[in-house]
């Protein structure tokens, strides 16, 4: 999804005016959950955000709950924040610069490792937030994390996240094979915060190296070869 910075005085409540915006560009993102346009106000089209639209009812019910709770009291720094929840979707910033994949590939495929470091700081930092409120992203990858004009890094897409039981686990197998657990695919059930943690790494390693510790495309060969 790819969504700059807007005021923070924006309205954040449930929208049943979806005519109040107008898409400047139908598609501008598609992802598992659904699709993203890039949209304005109508009656300020320089005020660009970025509309997302969901595949089913039950998906858009799911990331807005878990949006509202994240973004409780303040939400996080590194977590993105609604502008509005209409009925055809949720509306949030633009941001121009796209998302951390776009970022590393303009910078010729990998990053210093410092750099990194402090991209993975923060986002490891957004998702101990998740955590503590018992949600896990499930989906922690580069494309999920966009780049605002400080080049910072923003955690989004909660199509896919899950929230955390009493007992810490799950039976659910989701994301992107190439950043997930390899339990997830061997086990019958898996830690969900430890799947997370995982996943951080492997960004990290990507951002570095340039490539995945393991490059299969199927996820039990994968699987494999990081055992």
């Amino acid at each position: 999804m790819r969504t700059e910075s807007t005021p923070a005085t924006a309205k954040r409540k449930r929208d049943t005016s979806p005519c109040r915006w107008v898409i400047l560009d139908e598609n501008v993102g598609v992802g598992a959950q659904g699709v993203v346009s890039k949209v304005a106000r109508r009656d300020n089209v320089q005020d660009v955000y970025a509309l997302k639209r969901f595949a089913t009812p039950r998906c858009r019910q799911h990331e807005e709950s878990v949006l509202k709770e994240v973004n409780e009291q303040g939400g996080h720094d590194h977590i993105v924040k609604p502008v509005s929840y209409i009925e055809s979707g949720i509306v949030f910033p633009f941001y121009s610069g796209g998302d951390l994949f776009d970022y590393v590939t303009k910078a010729g495929g990998v990053l210093s490792e410092h750099e990194v470091a402090e991209l993975m700081t923060k986002i490891a930092s957004a998702v101990s937030h998740l955590h503590d409120k018992n949600i896990a992203h499930m989906d922690i990858k580069p494309e999920n994390m966009l780049i605002d004009s400080k080049k910072q890094p923003i955690l989004c897409d909660f199509g896919l996240s899950y929230r955390i039981p009493s007992h810490g686990k799950s039976y659910i197998a989701s994301g992107s094979p190439q950043y997930a657990a390899p339990e997830m695919f061997l086990e019958p059930w898996f830690h969900c915060r430890a799947a997370d943690v995982w996943s951080i790494g492997i960004c990290a390693f990507a951002l570095c190296a340039g490539r995945f510790p393991a490059s299969k495309a199927v996820a039990d060969e994968i699987c494999a070869n990081v055992k």
